[in-house]
């Protein structure tokens, strides 16, 4: 049976009052094997009305006559769920009515529900701004070395080595900020110090669904999400399951006789299980693994363990807890940068040795509850994350290793009231952070802030659908120049459904981004070669997105375009200073005016065995005081996948990807060349086994991601899996 993506809440049992007069249409939604469909959606367009199934697939849905004990003719019900073919039903109702709906599993491409854009459930046919959904299913399937190399297919999305970037809004820092907010479950989880994304931490093997959120969201999520935001939500198991697997794989020789430093056969290795139960009430699940990665360069190489832990419990059918545990450690080699183009696989000299080590904890509550009869739904979480990492890193200037650590910890509370009247649905929200940092690097610095937030979704001209929203953060950084950092984050959108099938949005929103204490404070010579000096003069950046875009989505085909604008002020990003004898001198500053605009295309297509999808990206990304180029951002990018089922249980994958030459921030003169890689992938099931090949960039291509840092080379992956429950 195909697995059903089960949500860990509803957000709204029923979104309609009960009228003094009408009919109520009640149920029970399930699948083709008469099992429960939680979250699944019953919707009649024609009243802008609907509801959602519980936990047990149940719904109620009251709807008004207008008149005294009139028949209602030909009621058009829409019943839709993530995972399942959409249902259409026409009735006449002369009294309240029971409706029981089955619906037939889909591998779907069409209208699933997310909970990124707004904070709050809704189909993506009615997001305010564009967003992507991959299934986790669509993630685990790639036998990838992480989420961050799964993720670089998702549409609109750059990886800088190990730096996101959506719609080239970020460029690259060498960790220090990131401009898209990353969460576990809606809850955030940047380090408290350096402010980047921990994707060996990440929960790869727990994943139910990965959302991206284009464009500024500050007005939502605050300081972190002014390119954008990316909400991993993780798995609740409905019945009890345990799965083991292992990857074994290898990397070929480098394309040139030069290249190859090592007569060692290179090795990734790797195995983990995933174990969990729904046990009435109650739902639990369990992952672990463990890696080892020889690298394709030298002193590239690692060690990785991790484990995601989340248990949830239905206290009744309006009330929730969820709570989850991510632990994570790392020990890695800490290449910098190639010797030469001659030896681009070898380490600078005398740092063939330096080391890095880390560890991460991402740790959550939350509590939902809502109370249908008086349309109200409240949702808190309250988190913790704390980064650990210390390094030895040989300085080639003062012929000694140097010694450099951090240990960051943030603590916040978030809380979100949603209300609902008529065609009315206000949220509103507050939240608190603290976060200390004790570093040798960055030095030691505390900081504290808070938000309140509030946004409005007015549906009373339907179908136009108006979205307002105004968050106000304030944070305080001791040693910053300034006193405070203050953002305000306004937005105003509008989503006119054009048919069941179709909509298009326009809208403005805004954001901002405190800077990290990595960048107001950092000073370290980087083993010699690149010197960086501290800037507390740092202001916050500022941005708006201005967005124009339509979707068809329908018998699994999604079409999705846009045109954006993009505008920054104070943005922050390394600039390179005067030199100083063979080192690089670089300082964070703020750029003054920065604009980005462009066009993004989406298609994604589904029909009997295949399945298809693609994605084009414009963007001009320029300096507007010097009518300079950002660097790292190219003009175009292409994605495309196609996946073939030649057999029930065998399945052939292609994966391309394509982007454009773009300019580099320290070595500008480096030769620079266009992004062009293959990924090929066959996979066969058999009883409780699934066998997974891959081969990663098959043509060989050599190419770089940051400048000086050749990107992975030609490798091979098998994966194996066992379904034991």
């Amino acid at each position: 049976m195909k697995k059903t993506i089960v949500y860990f809440t509803i957000l709204f049992y029923s979104v309609i009052s009960v009228p003094a007069s009408g009919y109520l249409v009640g149920g029970k939604i399930v699948d083709e094997h008469r099992e429960p469909i939680p979250a699944a959606h019953i919707y009649i367009p024609d009243r802008n009305i609907g509801a959602s199934a519980d936990l047990d697939g149940k719904y109620l849905l009251s709807i008004p006559d207008g008149k005294q004990n009139s028949s209602i003719k030909d009621v058009h019900f829409q019943i839709t769920a993530v995972g399942y073919s959409q249902k259409d039903t026409f009735l006449t109702l002369v009294s309240d009515t029971t409706i029981d709906v089955v619906l037939k599993s889909q591998a779907l491409v069409a209208d699933p529900v997310v909970v990124s854009a707004s904070r709050m459930e809704q189909r993506l046919l009615d997001t305010p701004i564009t967003t992507s959904v991959a299934s986790g299913d669509a993630i685990e399937t790639r036998a990838t070395n992480g989420i961050d190399d799964a993720i670089r297919y998702l549409p609109g999305i750059t990886m800088n080595k190990y730096q996101i970037s959506i719609r080239n809004s970020s460029g690259f820092s060498q960790g220090a900020g990131s401009r898209v907010a990353m969460m576990i479950d809606g809850v955030p989880v940047l380090a408290g110090d350096t402010g980047e994304i921990k994707w060996d931490a990440l929960p790869s093997s727990a994943i139910n669904q990965v959302e991206v959120v284009k464009g500024a969201g500050s007005s939502m999520y605050g300081s972190g999400a002014l390119g954008g935001a990316i909400n991993i939500i993780t798995k609740i198991p409905k019945s009890r399951m345990l799965k083991l697997w292992t990857k074994v794989g290898a990397y070929d020789e480098p394309h040139w006789e030069q290249w190859r430093w090592s007569d060692k056969i290179r090795t990734l290795k790797s195995a983990g299980f995933q174990w969990g139960d729904k046990l009435s009430s109650l739902a639990y699940i369990i992952t672990g693994d463990f890696a080892q990665n020889d690298g394709y360069r030298e002193n590239d190489d690692y060690i990785r363990a991790k484990s995601f832990s989340k248990l949830h419990w239905d206290i009744s059918p309006n009330r929730a807890i969820s709570a989850f545990i991510d632990a994570a450690y790392e020990d890695r080699g800490s290449y910098f940068k190639w010797k030469s183009q001659t030896y681009a696989l070898e380490a600078q000299d005398s740092t063939e040795n330096d080391r890095v080590w880390s560890s991460k904890l991402f740790s959550a509550i939350t509590y939902r509850g809502d109370s249908p009869k008086r349309h109200f739904f409240f949702n808190t979480k309250l988190y913790n994350s704390f980064n650990n990492w210390e390094s030895k890193i040989y300085n080639t200037d003062a012929d000694s290793f140097e010694q450099e650590s951090s240990i960051s910890d943030k603590i916040g509370l978030d809380a979100q009231t949603m209300f609902t009247w008529k065609k009315q649905l206000l949220t509103i929200g507050a939240e608190l952070s603290l976060a200390a940092n004790k570093s040798v690097t960055f030095g030691n610095h505390i900081g504290a802030g808070g938000a309140i937030f509030s946004q409005d979704e007015i549906s009373i001209l339907h179908p136009l659908v108006i979205n307002t929203g105004l968050r106000f953060d304030i944070f305080w950084v001791d040693s910053a120049s300034l006193d405070y950092f203050l953002g305000a984050s306004p937005k105003l959108s509008a989503i006119y459904h054009i048919n069941e099938h179709s909509a298009a949005r326009i809208g403005v929103s805004s954001g901002f981004r405190i800077p990290t204490m990595a960048e107001l404070f950092t000073r370290t010579n980087a083993g010699g070669i690149l010197r960086v000096e501290p800037n507390p003069d740092l202001k916050p950046e500022q941005g708006y997105t201005a967005e124009f875009g339509a979707n068809y989505i329908r018998d699994g085909l999604l079409i999705d375009g846009a045109v954006f604008y993009n505008f920054y002020s104070d943005m922050i990003e390394p600039v390179q200073q005067i030199d100083v004898g063979s080192v690089d001198l670089v300082k964070f500053e703020n750029l003054r005016q920065v604009q980005i605009y462009g066009t993004e295309l989406t298609a994604k297509w589904s029909w009997k065995r295949l399945k298809l999808s693609g994605n084009y990206l414009y963007t001009d990304s320029r300096d507007l005081d010097t009518d300079e180029k950002l660097p790292y951002r190219p003009d175009h990018s292409i994605t495309l996948s196609g996946t073939y089922n030649l057999l029930d249980n065998l399945s052939f994958t292609a994966d391309w990807r394509y982007k454009s030459e773009y300019e580099y921030v320290i070595n500008t003169a480096d030769v620079k060349v266009p992004q062009k890689v293959l990924d090929l992938q066959t996979r066969y099931k058999f009883h409780h086994f699934t066998f997974t090949f891959r081969v990663n960039n098959v043509m060989n291509y050599n190419y770089v991601e940051v400048e000086e840092n050749l990107a992975p080379i030609r490798h091979y992956v098998l994966k194996i899996e066992a379904d034991i429950l």
